[in-house]
């Protein structure tokens, strides 16, 4: 295999651990597998997907309480003491120019990690305070 293809398919295995590490501020630059993540994370059609997951978390935290399902439930208080930042970020999320790739993988994290805060217990605030963080981060751009 070439390598940009070895990339490309390293990049997929590891979304995850590489939205991890961009979300913390390590620069696209470092490898070839981050710079083809961050590439995919600042696509419009991929920021549309995380917002509409935000809203999708803001919905669930309003809404009557589900039967008993494999889908983990949001923390609700967390998530609508949040509401204001996950609301910004949403916004950023479906503006031009894209926001920083660094707040568009810290909502990849939160979004995807069932063990983070929108989806486990955490200190109170927890939650807020990564949104506060992610939502300055995207209108600094």
């Amino acid at each position: 295999m070439t390598a940009p293809i070895v990339s490309r398919l390293k990049a997929a295995a590891e979304r995850d651990e590489l939205d991890r590490e961009l979300a913390h501020g390590v620069s696209p630059s470092t490898s070839p597998e981050l710079a083809r993540r961050a590439d995919v994370l600042r696509r419009r059609r991929v920021r549309r997907r995380l917002a509409a997951g935000l809203e999708n978390v803001l919905d669930e935290a309003v809404a009557p309480p589900r039967a008993q399902t494999a889908a983990v439930p949001v923390q609700r208080d967390e998530v609508l003491l949040a509401h204001r930042d996950l609301s910004r970020l949403a916004r950023s999320l479906r503006a031009d120019p894209a926001p920083p790739v660094r707040a568009i993988a810290l909502v990849s994290v939160l979004l995807t990690d069932g063990t983070g805060p929108v989806f486990a217990r955490y200190p109170h605030g927890t939650l807020a305070e990564a949104a506060f963080q992610a939502a300055f981060l995207a209108e600094a751009g």
